[in-house]
């Protein structure tokens, strides 16, 4: 959602949000006719969007499918605000939304062109299986920024709700201030992670499964076995939800180039590996601590076959008493052991 100034340039084209106060049919009727219009004139018509639903109502005997305003009151109509003003003359129950900004002042609320195109797709494609959220209803620090790969909502943005299952999740579109719908259920291996909420827990959960995952893979490949199917299709699945996310710090961001890594290793591709090693060993010496360095250089060394990645490790790791090292320390110092062996068979 953006809040612009009265005195912003009046042909500059864009999405303002208005209210249409228990007239929203009269307002779709009156666009209508006013696009007919225009198009006898041959010129350009007004783009807009009342979103509907359809409900059944009368007596029970009697029940007939109608349609109902989605958003009792909000109309979003796309043009300059000269237009807009022309338009109201002959509409003149069509009010602009207006948030307040400080010191009393109020804007006009209008909404960008890719969020405004993902709320439509949603929107327009469930008239009936939609589930519609007024401002405050949700929580929207919970959930993470997400983005559909395929199926009827592919390219959509917004955020995961937290109903993970069998039958998949729902993504939530949202116009700040104003509304926000949720689709139906989408599967997971169609949801690509763009970044994490702020609940930490859930990240390193996440990343901690699916280190493990790959951790695995690369294991059985370089003992020469075949991965099974399963754990193959989870790590494609890691690979399709994350490659784009956007990590919060340097270690996470490692972190995530080193699961990923791992994983396009074990399934054999050889040109992402180049990709994720580069960026692993130039973050290297940002990392914030021996123990991190190691944990990288580690993985690293299994991945590559990188000597010097596995001198390093050894400089770091040779402090380390194993009756005392702490349980990060002692899996660091088994795995290089283990990757050692099996780079030697």
């Amino acid at each position: 959602m953006q809040t612009v100034p009265e005195a912003t340039d009046l042909n500059f084209v864009q999405w303002y949000v208005m209210i249409a106060f228990k007239k929203e049919k009269v307002a779709k009727k009156d666009l209508e006719a006013e696009n007919l219009e225009r198009e006898k004139n041959k010129r350009k018509k007004l783009e807009y969007f009342i979103p509907m639903y359809f409900d059944l109502k009368g007596p029970e005997e009697n029940r007939k499918r109608r349609k109902c305003p989605l958003i009792p009151n909000y109309v979003f109509i796309r043009a300059s605000l000269s237009e807009i003003y022309v338009y109201k003359q002959s509409a003149a129950y069509l009010k602009f939304h207006r948030s307040f900004v400080g010191n009393g002042r109020r804007k006009y609320t209008t909404v960008p062109d890719r969020q405004m195109r993902d709320f439509m797709q949603v929107a327009r494609y469930y008239e009936k299986d939609i589930r519609y959220y007024a401002p405050g209803e949700v929580d929207w620090v919970k959930g993470d920024r997400v983005r559909i790969i395929g199926g009827e909502f592919n390219g959509v943005e917004g955020i995961l709700l937290c109903t993970q299952g069998k039958r998949g999740d729902r993504v939530l579109i949202e116009i700040p201030g104003v509304m926000s719908v949720s689709t139906c259920s989408i599967a997971p291996d169609l949801i690509e992670i763009l970044s994490y909420s702020s609940d930490t827990r859930h990240l390193y959960n996440d990343l901690k499964a699916f280190f493990n995952a790959a951790r695995k893979a690369l294991f059985t490949v370089l003992r020469g076995e075949r991965m099974p199917e399963r754990d193959e299709m989870k790590l494609r699945s890691f690979i399709r939800r994350m490659a784009n996310m956007q990590a919060d710090t340097l270690y996470t961001e490692n972190s995530l180039h080193v699961i990923l890594l791992m994983a396009h290793r074990a399934l054999g591709e050889e040109d992402a590996c180049a990709v994720h090693s580069q960026w692993c060993r130039r973050s290297l010496s940002g990392l914030p601590s021996d123990i991190k360095r190691a944990h990288a250089l580690t993985y690293l060394y299994g991945c590559t076959g990188d000597k010097d990645l596995y001198r390093q490790a050894c400089r770091i790791t040779a402090s380390w008493l194993l009756e005392k090292a702490t349980s990060k320390q002692k899996e660091i110092l088994n795995d290089l052991q283990t990757l050692v062996e099996l780079r030697m068979d």
